[in-house]
């Protein structure tokens, strides 16, 4: 029902290809298209059933084999407590659209920040296992991430491990791992 009253709703179309059951959607030019925040995306089959998906950061939405408006619950990168000190390490956490899993990329920027910290890397420690947590932006290598179109977002200090949830336990750590 909110959707139906919301004033600054808007339609922006997705270019997309097929392939067997891979959708590819490529996503809208710019920021000037779309600005930055959430989404709903509606992907509507061949006999005009809409699948609803729901996006926090990439990771939340239909899979194969779900019923048709069923959401899926995965875990999202997450901000204890929407806690602003340092050194509050990162976690996963049922998406639940609070500041607290509100993620930024800048322009020309590989940091990903939150709650006006970046994420880091502890003493730059690119070991699998590493607990990641926020800390005071500064754009050293401990905070700069490439972000793959596999969907891995990998610490520029060493870009054999990526980010991961140390379990699919609520609440897990989130660490940099092998892929």
């Amino acid at each position: 029902m909110t959707h139906g009253v919301n004033q600054s709703q808007g339609y922006v179309p997705l270019k997309f290809s097929a392939s067997g059951t891979t959708l590819t959607v490529t996503g809208p030019p710019n920021g000037g298209v779309a600005p930055p925040g959430y989404y709903m995306l509606f992907i509507v089959d061949a006999s005009r059933r809409a699948v609803y998906c729901k996006d926090c950061s990439g990771r939340q939405g239909s899979e194969p084999g779900d019923e048709p408006g069923q959401e899926r619950h995965r875990p999202m990168l997450d901000v204890p407590s929407a806690a602003t000190a340092i050194r509050t390490y990162l976690q996963a956490h049922t998406c639940n659209n609070t500041k607290a899993q509100a993620l930024t990329r800048l322009p020309n920027d590989s940091t990903i920040r939150v709650l006006g910290n970046c994420f880091d890397v502890p003493s730059r420690n690119f070991v699998k296992g590493q607990k990641v947590w926020t800390y005071t932006c500064n754009n050293t290598i401990a905070q700069t991430w490439q972000f793959r179109s596999d969907g891995t977002i990998r610490p520029i200090g060493k870009t054999t491990l990526c980010l991961a949830a140390a379990s699919s336990a609520s609440n897990a750590a989130i660490l940099i791992n092998d892929v």
